[in-house]
């Protein structure tokens, strides 16, 4: 069988994602964040299942595993709370803000050095949410209600929760 090429895919899992997302919205109409959340997860096991009819998988980090499962599936939930309370695009940017603080985790827990090209990148990249996340906030309001608290609070964005990084309750 012939891959795709790379951009296709890439551009396909974009919109696949996205799909995701205004799915998630539509369906928190009606149903609790959580309750959507679960739905996904059942998806997910049931493709991992038939995946494994053809696929061999056998786990050789087992606590590794589970660990990245309850870190996973803790942040699938609360970016699906978040979509459920904020508009999607906000909930999005803020779940897509993981990766400015893996750099910080790295340097904190594994003592690895922060180069000063990668500081630059990390505060032009802040202040490029802050400024989309401000923007969005009711005039005069601090941009920080209870559900960017919950978005932030998920295990990979620890320490993230600032004025900077919440938006508007819709």
């Amino acid at each position: 069988m012939k891959r795709p090429p790379a951009v296709a895919a890439l551009v396909s899992a974009a919109l696949v994602f996205a799909l995701m997302a205004v799915a998630t919205k539509v369906a928190a109409r009606r149903l609790p964040g959580a309750q959507v959340a679960f739905v996904r997860f059942a998806i997910g096991l049931g493709s991992c299942a038939l995946a494994r009819v053809w696929v061999p998988m056998r786990a050789h980090n087992k606590l590794g595993l589970v660990m990245r499962g309850a870190y996973g599936g803790a942040a699938v939930l609360f970016y699906f709370l978040a979509i459920a309370h904020l508009p999607v695009g906000i909930a999005t940017l803020l779940n897509y803000t993981a990766p400015v603080f893996t750099a910080f985790y790295a340097a904190m827990f594994m003592g690895e050095a922060i180069k000063r090209a990668t500081l630059g990148a990390l505060a032009l990249t802040s202040a490029g949410v802050a400024l989309v996340i401000v923007a969005t906030a009711p005039p005069g309001s601090l941009a920080l209600g209870p559900w960017q608290l919950a978005r932030c609070a998920r295990p990979t964005d620890r320490g993230r929760c600032s004025r900077r990084s919440a938006s508007r309750v819709r």
